[in-house]
């Protein structure tokens, strides 16, 4: 079965002094101004199944109006201090024996042909429970999102909150990769130097 889709927003932007998923990253051709959250939700239409899920912490409040009569649940995470896989687990929660699309906000550079690859590699391989499937760009490095098992998902609740995901790594079966033959992936949101870059990779894409 094809994974829900989860969008990981929790942090407190800081350094960009915005909330990144209501970023604004592209201009379609009618004109209107794109956010993150528009880009996540429209790459993805389709792709995934059940109601997508958007972790919220520090700007709980904003996003949750932004989201208002939208199509998608956002959830407080009030430990979203204590870092990304407490997040994570707490989406493993709310989304219980599903697998799952972990897409944080600060990585939106990813077409929606490249989803399309990820996705089909992970139903390929039977939809696995201990499934990981991750994007690599050409330069050999990894990137996000990431496509994870519902049994594999399982593990993060015995993780600590801060520690990173990539140790779930070592448990997975099969481990899987998509090629990219862009470096998007790769390409983080964190400042406003940031920012530019990703509405220059959507610019140029």
């Amino acid at each position: 079965m094809n994974p829900t889709l989860v969008i990981l927003a929790a942090g407190a932007s800081r350094r960009l002094g915005q909330p990144k998923v209501l970023a604004h990253v592209r201009t379609d051709l009618d004109g209107k101004h794109e956010s993150v959250l528009d880009w996540l939700l429209e790459t993805s239409q389709g792709l995934c199944q059940n109601k997508p899920l958007l972790v919220a912490g520090a700007d709980h409040g904003p996003i949750q109006a932004a989201c208002a009569g939208g199509t998608l649940e956002v959830l407080h995470h009030p430990d979203w201090e204590q870092g990304r896989t407490g997040s994570i687990a707490a989406a493993v929660r709310a989304r219980a024996d599903q697998d799952l699309l972990l897409w944080p906000a600060d990585s939106p550079c990813l077409h929606r042909r490249d989803l399309e690859g990820m996705i089909e590699a992970f139903l390929k391989a039977g939809s696995p429970p201990r499934g990981w499937i991750a994007p690599r760009c050409p330069d050999g490095r990894f990137g996000h999102p990431l496509i994870l098992g519902r049994e594999l998902l399982t593990r993060v609740a015995r993780m600590g909150l801060d520690q990173p995901l990539r140790d779930l790594r070592k448990h997975a079966h099969p481990l899987g990769t998509v090629d990219l033959y862009h470096f998007g992936a790769r390409i983080n949101l964190d400042t406003p130097a940031d920012l530019e870059e990703v509405q220059s990779w959507f610019r140029e894409a």
